[in-house]
């Protein structure tokens, strides 16, 4: 049949990829998400696609909700080895992701 989609001849729901999920969500779920999880793999869960997959879009992301744990001690002015005991114990919000800690964007701006 020239000219009609395979959705459309077989009357399929559209797919959703995990890169149209993860440019959908805000910040504010993203961190929710995240730091609630204390670990990515919890996207995998949630989502329902591959490691891969998941981790190929939540990069940039990542870069705009979150601070890296050098990035937060420069903006709050604590020394980077007084700050990584705290996250350590619990005290500062923070999750692990590829090796290193990131803490979320709006405990600079004051939300929590």
């Amino acid at each position: 049949m020239k000219g009609h989609t395979y959705e459309k001849v077989y009357e399929l729901p559209r797919i959703i990829t995990a890169k149209e999920i993860i440019e959908k969500m805000s910040c504010e779920e993203l961190q929710r998400i995240l730091v609630e999880a204390k670990d990515p793999y919890r996207l995998e869960e949630l989502l329902g696609f591959t490691r891969f997959s998941i981790y190929k879009y939540l990069k940039p992301k990542m870069k705009e909700c979150f601070f890296t744990t050098r990035e937060y001690a420069e903006m709050v002015g604590i020394p980077y080895p007084t700050l990584m005991p705290k996250i350590r114990k619990g005290k500062i919000l923070a999750f692990r992701y590829a090796g290193k800690y990131f803490i979320p964007k709006n405990l600079v701006n004051g939300k929590e």
